[in-house]
């Protein structure tokens, strides 16, 4: 999703979690924001967020790296 907002840009920042809420929304919740445009000059800034979908993966350690013999 993609929105603008009059925040400082200082208080955003990328990779934050960020709760957003609004009935036009296809889901409400915790977005991770993915990039921030500061609009110089606008006085807005242009944010993307997205959201999770789905169960969290199972993840699985197959192997560990070994040091090199030297």
């Amino acid at each position: 999703m993609r929105f603008t907002s009059d925040l400082p840009r200082y208080r955003l920042q990328p990779a934050a979690w960020v709760m957003l809420q609004h009935p036009r929304l296809p889901q409400s919740g915790r977005y991770v924001l993915t990039d921030l445009d500061p609009g110089y000059g606008s006085g807005k800034i242009s944010v993307t967020a997205q959201a999770p979908a789905g169960a969290a993966p199972t993840v699985v350690l197959v192997s560990q790296a070994q040091a090199f013999e030297t």
